[in-house]
């Protein structure tokens, strides 16, 4: 247990450290969300790709030449050297943390709150906006960033993450609550 604490405190220092770099020169605060963003998509989508980085019987060099290959000319340089300096001090399997936690510490400067819509089928952009416009309301965030997922499952309605609260709207929910109150009665 103490060594994923261990772990998360120093992805935490890692993402504390590129955003102090971030804030060095105008606009790389924004471009590191992206490229973080991006490397996280990687990594959710090719998870051969995390693997590969966390093994550590492969070579240093050959970790950074597909760092050099996945990312050379889509990150910013800064972003690159970042990389391959995690690489170098034995830190690259907290690749994952690290992205995850500037991308906290980015939307905590933003103000921004992250909420995660789980709807039984694709909301319109219109509904999409008035769900962020209820958000911001209830969080009082200057932005919100809303990121949506389609689980058929629901059956109807929509699960809403903000932080550690969720709010359960789904169909799947609600019949699920009444079928708990009817085993109780």
């Amino acid at each position: 247990m103490q060594q994923g604490k261990d772990s998360e405190q120093i992805a935490q220092r890692y993402a504390e450290a590129l955003k102090e770099l971030a804030l060095s020169e105008t606009g790389l605060l924004e471009q590191f969300g992206n490229d973080t963003d991006g490397m996280l998509q990687v990594m959710e989508e090719s998870p051969d790709f995390e693997r590969f980085l966390v093994v550590p019987i492969i070579a240093m060099a050959d970790k950074k030449r597909l760092l050099v290959e996945a990312f050379g000319g889509k990150v910013h340089p800064y972003m690159l050297n970042f990389l391959q300096l995690m690489v170098d001090r034995r830190r690259i399997a907290l690749l994952r943390p690290v992205c995850t936690s500037y991308q906290r510490i980015l939307r905590e400067l933003q103000q921004t709150t992250l909420a995660e819509v789980i709807s039984a089928v694709p909301l319109s952009e219109e509904q999409a906006s008035a769900l962020i416009e209820r958000i911001r309301r209830r969080t009082a965030a200057v932005r919100v960033e809303l990121r949506r997922r389609v689980d058929p499952e629901l059956l109807g309605g929509m699960i809403i993450k903000i932080g550690d609260e969720v709010i359960d709207a789904s169909l799947r929910g609600q019949l699920r609550k009444l079928t708990l109150q009817l085993t109780l009665s």
